[in-house]
């Protein structure tokens, strides 16, 4: 995983749980731009699961009786693979989650702090009996207030703790879905992956550092397919009022909020018998790994 490039989240003396300080889309480096190409894959049965949340969030009974949907989620649990090298290669393959865990009812996330009675020993028991590596938390935002459509600071302060105290040699990433800010009457969920790393500064203080995952993918079949996107053209309001560039791809669920279209999602490999095939992957030898290397 990622260790050599910084990417810090903007942070205030003073923050409210629900403050929006930061863009997923455009405060974090993205793994694939600096020499990292990355895919995160669901397979049939966890990606079912994650659209099956989605779907619950806007039409739970709490949500037809007060025209808002409710938080949502669930662990899901992965594997980084190797490559023919022997190597890491920053694909992710997600093969099982935690159907019981829903964030309004769990207390899995109160004002931003973790309840370790709850859900989170079960989690740890999962990771540890399988081996997994890869820990994502995932939960659905409605639209509950002007910033929904980015991570919290209680979110932050919730996966700072996850990593601190649940997840330390983990792999820990934070996934969101919300509502789109630009879809007017359509169905469109923007989809955010970010991986959380805490650092050893120069100063000797540590530090926590966000990297974003863009290339979101699932199995169909004997298909993989990317997640699609749409270009940004309405930029998410932040409390502190801080505007932030459009024109990025957002990854996206259902429809596209400019044109109406089914977003269209590209096979991008092949899944025969356990077996991943990426048409992108490159297969790097290990000089030419280092080559790719770069120092703060």
């Amino acid at each position: 995983m990622v260790d050599r490039i910084y990417s810090w989240r903007y942070r205030t003396g003073q923050e409210e749980p629900y403050s929006s300080l930061n863009d997923q889309f455009t405060d974090y480096l993205k793994v694939d731009d600096i020499g990292f190409p990355s895919k995160v894959i669901f397979s049939t049965n966890a990606y079912l699961h994650l659209i099956q949340l989605v779907s619950d969030s806007a039409m739970s009974h709490f949500a037809k009786e007060n025209g808002v949907g409710e938080e949502r989620g669930c662990f899901f649990y992965g594997r980084e693979l190797v490559s023919d090298y022997g190597e890491n290669c920053n694909i992710i393959l997600i093969d099982d989650y935690s159907p019981q865990c829903r964030v309004a009812n769990s207390s899995v996330l109160e004002n931003g702090s973790i309840d370790p009675n709850s859900v989170l020993p079960l989690v740890n028991y999962k990771v540890d009996s399988n081996n997994y590596d890869c820990v994502f938390y995932f939960h659905v935002h409605p639209r509950f207030n002007n910033y929904y459509d980015t991570f919290s600071t209680g979110d932050y302060n919730s996966f700072e703790v996850m990593k601190d105290y649940h997840f330390p040699n983990k792999n820990l990433f934070a996934v969101l879905a919300t509502p789109c800010r630009e879809a007017k009457g359509l169905d469109t969920y923007q989809l955010s992956c970010l991986l959380v790393q805490k650092v050893m500064c120069n100063n000797e203080q540590e530090k926590y550092v966000y990297y974003q995952f863009p290339n979101i993918c699932y199995i169909e079949g004997d298909k993989i397919k990317q997640v699609g996107s749409f270009e940004r053209k309405v930029a998410p309001a932040l409390t502190s009022g801080r505007v932030v560039p459009i024109g990025c791809k957002i990854p996206a669920l259902i429809s596209d909020p400019h044109t109406g279209a089914r977003i269209h999602d590209e096979v991008v490999g092949t899944y025969e018998e356990g077996v991943i095939e990426l048409f992108d992957r490159e297969k790097k030898t290990d000089k030419e790994k280092e080559n790719k290397e770069v120092s703060r």
